[in-house]
């Protein structure tokens, strides 16, 4: 994944879906899935979302 995300061409075609390529760590990676699963779980519990 990291020398896929090092080819211009695959760079540009992201930064046109409005995607930034990141340079982190596997760490800093899942610091970031956490915070976001932490946050979108708030966002869901607030909205009353359910699943069926």
């Amino acid at each position: 994944m990291g020398k896929l995300l090092k080819q211009p061409e695959i760079i540009e075609r992201m930064r046109r879906q409005g995607i930034e390529i990141g340079n982190l760590t596997s760490a800093e990676f899942n610091q970031l899935l956490v915070r976001d699963y932490v946050r979108m779980a708030k966002v869901v519990k607030v909205s009353g979302a359910k699943t069926d």
